[in-house]
């Protein structure tokens, strides 16, 4: 498997916590695991590139996909903890008031 191909594969596997942290209703979970995985990738991946050229720039950006998905990991298992302890958060309020599941429609229509 050739180097830059492995980073895809770490890459293809965040989206599947980060849709079911979604789908929990908390996308800032996403964001601070996605946000972790930037700073770890400029922390390693700059100097990588400066020390080992291209080669380090496509191992940089394979342990950035990695981070990601370790961050991702671990916020959902955070979030699963928290909603088998039922401290989980309800959905939010949107404007003061909980958004509508239907359409109204009227009779006239």
């Amino acid at each position: 498997l050739p180097a830059l191909a492995l980073g895809q594969v770490f890459w293809s596997a965040t989206f599947g916590p980060a849709i079911a942290l979604r789908a929990m209703k908390s996308p800032f979970s996403v964001f601070v695991a996605l946000s972790i995985a930037t700073l770890a990738s400029l922390v390693v991946g700059v100097p990588c590139s400066w020390a080992f050229g291209l080669k380090g720039a496509i191992w940089g950006s394979n342990a950035a996909d990695l981070f990601s998905l370790i961050a991702l990991f671990v916020m959902f298992r955070h979030r699963l903890k928290k909603e088998a302890a039922g401290e989980a958060q309800p959905a939010p309020k949107w404007f003061g008031k909980q958004p509508a599941m239907a359409f109204e429609t009227t009779e006239e229509a």
